[in-house]
């Protein structure tokens, strides 16, 4: 059986998505403000980064139960694993540093100070680095994660850099700058830019094909995915994608893109042959991280769609519709114009982030009071 978990940051739960039956198979109820995701399908495990409860919650895939709650750090908003060593990166926003989790212990055993604002992470294949995206500098830095006391290597990108995806071959990564509506290419070895490639508007969410061909852009503030030919490294293709999308994810066979639209409640699945829309699911509110998860005995071969599977819970356009009459209805459904749909992305955009400078100046506040409490004690124990 192949699914699809999708997190809904408003409505604090996960939804669980049969690819084969075509249909939101359950929901679950989780922390607060569930976003990022990870999946290691060696253990049959989920993580799930609650952003509003500061932890990291482990999700067994064989019986979709939560098994532990692991804290780390302040606004934790992103979360990697690496390939080769046991051990998952998580991104704490608000307090400037990435945990490192033990996969085997599911527990803490490194805290990472690292630049202002890390908002992505990337792994490369060998396990050697350590990518973290810093939108606070405008950069990324690569951490060994080989090397005991190895050299960080800082790189500069575009204005408020989002999230980053590297190539399954490692020889490059690809970073989103949401304000300079472009995408730095980044050359890995060299550990340099190698192109900036303009996008749509606020572009956030990348993700690569497994076989390394594309990278996709989610371009909240144009409605559209962009998508990016990585021989060249430029754009081969944009696609309308309504209801401000935001994140994705590749099929294990790369014939679907997944598309969170927060601005919708939904996910749209794309073809990527044809580039038509064959599936639209209703999830909850705010949708945001995605992940998919196969069953590698079950696998049914046409990218989890299921050639005679239902179309209970979900929308697909009818098989006798030519593609122009699909074009054309999704043209009708246009409803926004161009500059009503860049001023709600920025909006949202601009929202998530006073939400999350809130979270900050409260960390702030109550660090200073144990910090009060703490010297008062300490002054009230040498008075006596």
């Amino acid at each position: 059986m192949t699914r699809l978990f999708v997190t809904n940051q408003v409505s604090n739960s996960l939804s669980l998505i049969n690819l084969v039956e075509s249909r939101v198979e359950s929901t679950i109820q989780l922390g607060s403000n569930p976003g990022a995701l990870a999946v290691d399908s060696g253990k049959e495990k989920l993580y799930i980064v609650n952003e509003g409860d500061r932890s990291v919650l482990v999700l067994d895939l064989a019986t979709d139960e939560v098994r532990a709650t692991i804290p780390v750090g302040e606004g934790p908003v992103a979360i990697a694993l690496n390939p080769v060593h046991d051990e998952a990166y998580v991104a704490n926003e608000n307090d400037n540093t990435v945990s490192v989790l033990s996969l085997a212990d599911e527990r803490v055993t490194q805290v990472l100070n690292v630049g202002s604002r890390p908002t992505s992470l990337a792994v490369t294949p060998d396990g050697g680095y350590l990518l973290v995206v810093h939108e606070g500098e405008d950069a990324i830095s690569f951490v060994p994660r080989q090397v005991e006391g190895g050299e960080t290597f800082v790189v500069q990108v575009g204005q408020s850099p989002r999230c980053i995806a590297i190539l399954p071959s490692g020889d490059k990564a690809y970073v989103a700058n949401s304000k300079s509506d472009t995408v730095s290419v980044i050359d890995v070895a060299a550990k340099s830019v190698l192109h900036t490639v303009p996008v749509g508007s606020v572009p956030y969410g990348v993700v690569a094909s497994h076989d390394g061909r594309h990278v996709y852009v989610a371009n909240p503030g144009a409605n559209r995915v962009t998508v990016l030919d990585t021989e060249n490294d430029c754009v081969a293709v944009e696609l309308s994608v309504e209801g401000l999308p935001i994140g994705l994810a590749v099929s294990h066979d790369d014939r679907r893109l997944y598309v969170a639209c927060f601005g919708a409640r939904r996910v749209v699945a794309l073809d990527t042959t044809s580039w038509d829309t064959v599936n639209v699911f209703q999830v909850g509110k705010v949708p945001f991280g995605l992940a998919e998860v196969s069953d590698a005995r079950e696998q049914t071969g046409d990218g989890g769609r299921g050639e005679d599977a239902p179309m209970e819970q979900a929308f697909s356009f009818p098989s006798d519709v030519s593609p122009a009459a699909r074009r054309l209805e999704r043209q009708q459904k246009r409803t926004l114009s161009v500059e009503e749909r860049i001023r709600l992305a920025q909006e949202a955009f601009a929202a998530r982030q006073r939400e999350r400078e809130r979270r900050q100046q409260e960390g702030e506040r109550q660090r200073r009071e144990r910090h009060n409490v703490v010297r008062r004690e300490r002054r009230h124990t040498r008075g006596w």
